[in-house]
């Protein structure tokens, strides 16, 4: 695998999310590059304690997330956006100093 900056692989990894990482690091292993290492979980039970929950209280806790994602999404649209026209507004800017520029400039020549 090839990649153009530390970064890029940083990224690659993490949006990859874990199929790929396993593969990637089974390649590492492959090449000796990395050690893995798995333990057995054999003989080892998990289990789970139930506890009572306050359904009303779970109910308004997920409905005060779902609003913080619901706004974040807003947010996001509204700052992509956003920036798409101030960078228009930038290069209209810019491009009017140059006429202006370039108009002083003739100006100064007759």
């Amino acid at each position: 695998m090839v990649v153009s900056s530390m970064t890029a692989l940083e990224n690659i990894l993490t949006y990859g999310c874990a199929p790929l990482q396993q593969i990637v690091a089974s390649k590492f292993v492959a090449s000796d590059q990395m050690l893995q290492r798995e333990r057995s979980y054999e003989g080892i039970s998990f289990q789970a304690d139930t506890v009572p929950v306050n359904r009303e209280v779970a109910d308004e806790f997920s409905a005060a997330m779902r609003a913080i994602k619901d706004f974040d999404r807003a947010k996001q649209k509204a700052v992509k956006t956003l920036s798409k026209e101030l960078k228009a507004e930038a290069n209209r800017s810019y491009a009017l100093s140059k006429l202006k520029k370039l108009c002083i400039n003739a100006n100064n020549a007759f």
